[in-house]
């Protein structure tokens, strides 16, 4: 029991064989394979969903100081 430690065993499997009546209107229709892709890709895609983020003003380091001109040093813009 819970006392000692051991978790209880499962509950055991239901009955096999039953069978459970079903609406033909509703599942008796052909597989639509091509809805059935597009939500297992969207199930995979909602699965995948990262943390991205974008710092916002306060987050960011440094000074709002340019850090070179931006003109006549020979390189890009920068800051």
């Amino acid at each position: 029991g819970a006392e000692d430690g051991v978790p209880p065993p499962p509950p055991p499997p239901p009955p096999a064989g039953r069978t459970l009546a079903l609406d033909s209107s509703v599942f008796g229709r052909p597989l639509r394979v091509d809805i059935l892709h597009q939500v297992v890709r969207w199930q995979l895609a909602k699965r995948r969903q990262g943390g991205g983020k974008t710092k916002r003003y306060g987050e960011i380091r440094g000074s709002g100081k340019k850090m070179r001109p931006q003109k006549g040093g020979g390189t890009s813009r920068a800051g």
